[in-house]
């Protein structure tokens, strides 16, 4: 059994004080989290802040891991999250997609990129977070 992932990717799961998420839609995709592919000889967490600043135009001033016992996205793809806690910037939407705050429902619902995923992760924060809304978020 293969258990090495070739592809491997980084997100940021950015939360308000009133349990709103920062969410970016790409048409192609759907609503997801800001994030992408980590490029040679960069780290997760550099990845991650990369791609916040480049899709929202947020700069993250304290981000640490997401603490997932299974990172593996619904493309088969390892995923790295990281839970940005501080950010300076104000948002906008970039080439990538809309930028806004939504209700965390939003991504898994039907517009949702990698439901199965951003399930895994919203259930993660709000075990380690107690995540403001989190009633909305079903346990599936």
């Amino acid at each position: 059994m293969d258990t090495q992932i070739a592809v491997r990717a980084a997100c940021a799961l950015v939360v308000r004080a009133d349990g709103m998420v920062l969410v970016i839609h790409d048409f192609r995709r759907g609503t997801g989290l800001p994030g992408g592919g980590i490029e040679v000889g960069e780290s997760p967490l550099e990845c991650a802040l990369r791609e916040l600043k480049e899709e929202t135009g947020l700069d993250a001033i304290h981000a640490h891991p997401l603490p997932l016992l299974d990172d593996i996205s619904d493309t088969g793809t390892r995923v790295h999250t990281f839970v940005v806690a501080e950010w300076r910037g104000d948002v906008r939407s970039s080439f990538e997609g809309d930028v806004y705050w939504a209700h965390p429902s939003e991504l898994i619902g039907a517009r949702a990129a990698y439901p199965e995923y951003n399930l895994k992760v919203l259930k993660t924060y709000r075990r380690t977070h107690k995540l403001r809304n989190a009633h909305m978020i079903r346990e599936s």
